[in-house]
């Protein structure tokens, strides 16, 4: 941040510590030190020199999951050290370790955009950076607890206002909860485009834990987030299968449902446990009526227990959970959920797995600044790599094996001419591996597959540019020694001279 008095500028350096959050705060000019302050959510930071206010500033933001964390401050004020006159007034600044986009966008009119770019769980209470677009450009970004308010303004005019209703962050299930949406036109005073909506972003698995009710109705637990003070859960009611409400509530809440004014079904929620193996969500004076007002079911204590995330097949691979600065090397893994996944963890390295036949390869959510490379990635049905932040999938010459990969190797090096985007984010693997790692590369020229070449092998290549013998993209590679793209007779005379020791490809 720059903030300039004159020829001269102060700069400050945000890092963050830990939980409670902590913002340290260093204040420069001309690069050399003047003050340095540990700072806490809501505290206010001034600066004096000779007696003189020169800056002060207030902390109302401190954010930090998965290697990316932000620091907010407002109410920034800055005056001249020799006139005292004012330089800055009532700004705002946002410090962040990374450039970032929204990853999970809410479509506004007058091409605004609004996305939810982390949440921070170990903050208590729980916050959420929310990230503010026009025509795909960031305006505005803030960090926002439950139950904040989220305005934004231009030009002296309110263009959007919302309340932050949930921010919950499970193992495998996350949401962000907006009430009270209301949106306004830039360009028509006082023209309303957005009254009083509602909007959720969830993402992740969305099953949950049933509860079979009366009349067709269920009531399921879709997470359970206990990594802060007070832990909650996420409640899904639904009636025919068509969800009718959704609820994150606390130790200690009561969970009530009405339609048309009439009490349908209330709980309290007496206890939430995550245990090694086991989730456990006990409810207390569970009661259950009809529409009519009839009652269906009573009962004083209701148990649900589950598999815990850490025991289920998500976990049946590698798996690091805010964790960080590790190594991961020399794994098989296959046949399960995810071969190698990684949650709010920072500065790991994966090199040299293979993750084979699993729904994931190499999963990576909220996970930054790790290294991956030298991996192969090998048939797995939903992805062989997913990731939905910024990471390093490639050296600066090598990358990972991907078994759908289709791009091209024009120079035979082992390495696609195309890089391979990885889904999810914004991430890139610049220099895929036409081969798996530690596999020795099929010897070009060799059709018949005897690790030499002869003159069977340019026979079989003559068949193939006749077309009386099948070629496909694999035996294109091996067979096209001439590097044109296709199989003629002059690959057969190569191979023939290759055989005779007249020439070498390597």
């Amino acid at each position: 941040m720059n903030m300039h008095k004159t020829a001269d500028s102060i700069n400050t350096h945000t890092y963050l510590l830990g939980c409670p959050r902590q913002v340290w705060l260093r204040l420069s000019k001309n690069n050399i030190v003047l003050d340095e302050q540990i700072l806490y959510w809501g505290d206010l930071y001034s600066y004096y020199k000779n007696g003189y206010l020169v800056l002060n500033a207030t902390s109302d933001g401190i954010f930090s999951s998965g290697g990316l964390w932000a620091a907010s401050f407002s109410q920034i004020n800055q005056y001249n050290e020799t006139t005292h006159d004012s330089v800055l007034n009532e700004s705002f600044y946002l410090f962040k370790n990374a450039d970032v986009s929204g990853k999970n966008n809410w479509s506004l009119h007058e091409n605004y955009s609004l996305s939810v770019i982390g949440i921070d769980a170990e903050a208590s209470p729980r916050q959420v950076w929310l990230q503010l677009s026009k025509n795909d450009v960031p305006v505005d970004d803030k960090i926002l607890c439950g139950w904040d308010y989220y305005n934004y303004s231009k030009n002296g005019g309110l263009v959007i206002t919302s309340k932050v209703r949930d921010v919950f962050k499970g193992y495998e299930s996350t949401l962000v909860t907006l009430d009270n949406v209301y949106q306004y036109s830039e360009t028509t005073p006082y023209s309303e485009l957005i009254n009083n909506a509602s909007h959720s972003y969830s993402t992740g698995n969305l099953k949950g834990v049933n509860w079979s009710l009366c009349e067709n109705c269920s009531l399921s637990v879709i997470g359970i987030d206990a990594e802060a003070s007070p832990r909650q859960m996420w409640l899904r009611f639904t009636k025919n299968n068509m969800t009718v409400d959704e609820k994150v509530i606390t130790d200690g809440d009561n969970y009530t449902y009405y339609k048309n004014g009439q009490l349908i079904f209330t709980a309290y929620l007496d206890s939430i446990f995550a245990g090694v193996t086991t989730d456990m969500i006990q409810f207390k004076q569970v009661r259950q009526y009809s529409e009519s007002g009839t009652p269906l079911m009573e009962t004083n204590k209701k148990t649900l227990v589950a598999s815990s995330p850490t025991q289920s097949g998500y976990n049946k691979g590698v798996l690091l959970y805010h964790s960080h600065e590790n190594k991961i090397s020399n794994n098989l893994i296959k046949s399960h959920f995810c071969g190698i996944g990684a949650t709010d963890s920072s500065n790991n390295m994966l090199t040299n797995n293979t993750a084979l036949n699993n729904d994931y390869g190499i999963k990576l959510e909220d996970s930054s600044n790790n290294k991956i490379y030298l991996n192969n990635l090998i048939n797995n049905t939903n992805y062989n790599a997913y990731d939905t932040s910024t990471n390093q999938w490639n050296t600066s010459s090598k990358g990972n094996y991907y078994s759908d990969y289709t791009g091209s190797d024009n120079n035979s090096n082992g390495i696609g001419d195309d890089p391979h985007p990885i889904p999810g984010g914004n991430s890139i693997d610049h220099f895929p591996l036409m081969h798996p790692w530690g596999e020795t590369p099929p010897l070009k020229g060799d059709l018949d597959d005897d690790s030499q070449i002869t003159s069977t092998d340019a026979a079989i290549v003559l068949e193939i540019a006749v077309g009386s013998r099948f070629c496909d993209s694999e035996t294109l590679v091996i067979a096209d020694v001439s590097g044109d793209g296709r199989v003629s007779s002059l690959d057969a005379l190569i191979i023939l001279q290759m055989a005779a020791g007249a020439m070498d490809l390597s």
